[in-house]
């Protein structure tokens, strides 16, 4: 969890709390949003470079599991976590074009060969 300092006490509380538990100051919610957004912003930046530093930089403002610091990275990167491994063989078969044109070519000329073949026959 995110602690700021109050306005009003400069004690230490939650970036979430709607009042300063010792002193009462209301907290202004826009500017926890924007500080959370700032924060976003940051992480997915960092997230570009380098996954884990983001990860751990998420983990230690939310006081979440790893788990969730991971799944939340990897949402901002575009990487479903579930599927990821599943969805990127699929696509590294399809995107690997020679290996995709080599098998079309040796079809295609097995069935010239079968049809030359059948030609023969009659």
């Amino acid at each position: 969890m995110a602690l700021i300092n109050c306005p009003e006490c400069t004690k230490k509380i939650s970036r979430h709390a709607h009042s300063c538990p010792d002193c009462g100051f209301p907290m202004n919610e826009k500017e926890n949003l924007k500080s959370s957004s700032n924060d976003i912003s940051v992480i997915k930046n960092l997230a570009k470079t380098n996954k884990l530093k983001a990860t751990k930089l998420y983990l230690e403002l939310e006081g979440c599991t790893l788990k969730e610091a991971k799944d939340f990275v990897d949402k901002l990167t575009g990487i479903d976590s579930g599927s990821a491994s599943k969805e990127n063989n699929n696509s590294d078969f399809i995107r690997n074009s020679p290996f995709t044109l080599f098998i079309l070519f040796f079809l295609f000329s097995i069935l010239i060969i079968c049809w030359f073949f059948y030609k023969s026959q009659n």
